[in-house]
């Protein structure tokens, strides 16, 4: 009978051993956050303004619709274009259009403005998110891919928690 090698311990915290993961983690963590906190934001400002409740469900489409049109299209732009480019691209347009919607508040615009910001912020997202999917990949080695993926969406999850919290 031969000697067989133990199995190796699992390490749940693997992904986090590549630098370059923890960065990344961290950064769509903070990402989700702020997103979550600006749809509650969004929400509780123009229910507010207009007192109707279907204007929920137009914001919601406004943000949603985007990922219904661009889904397939982001994908392949993911690609055929650095990932890493399209990830800092989408994060400047998602950051400019937030900005825009700070202005849109403060100067208390109409609601067609709202809507075209969290339309384009919509389009950012979901080139984002399709690049930010296929991003973990080249962070962590093939055997750790799983746990990152895990840790992806964990960290989605409990950041989709947060946001609205805070």
């Amino acid at each position: 009978m031969s000697e067989t090698s133990a199995p190796r311990a699992h390490d749940p915290y693997a992904a986090f051993r590549f630098r370059d993961y923890r960065f990344f983690a961290a950064g769509n963590f903070l990402s989700v956050i702020g997103r979550q906190m600006l749809a509650v934001a969004i929400g509780w400002e123009v229910y507010q303004r207009t007192h109707q409740a279907v204007m929920l469900g137009y914001i919601g489409l406004a943000m949603g619709l985007p990922i219904i049109l661009f889904a397939i299209p982001a994908g392949q732009v993911t690609d055929r274009i650095s990932r890493k480019k399209i990830l800092l691209i989408t994060q400047l347009l998602a950051s400019l259009s937030f900005v825009g919607l700070a202005v849109w508040s403060a100067q208390h615009a109409g609601l067609a403005w709202m809507f075209t910001l969290l339309f384009l912020a919509g389009v950012a997202n979901t080139f984002g998110w399709a690049a930010r999917a296929a991003f973990i990949a080249n962070l962590v080695s093939a055997e750790t891919f799983s746990n990152a993926v895990t840790w992806n969406s964990g960290t989605f999850q409990a950041a989709s928690v947060i946001g609205p919290a805070i």
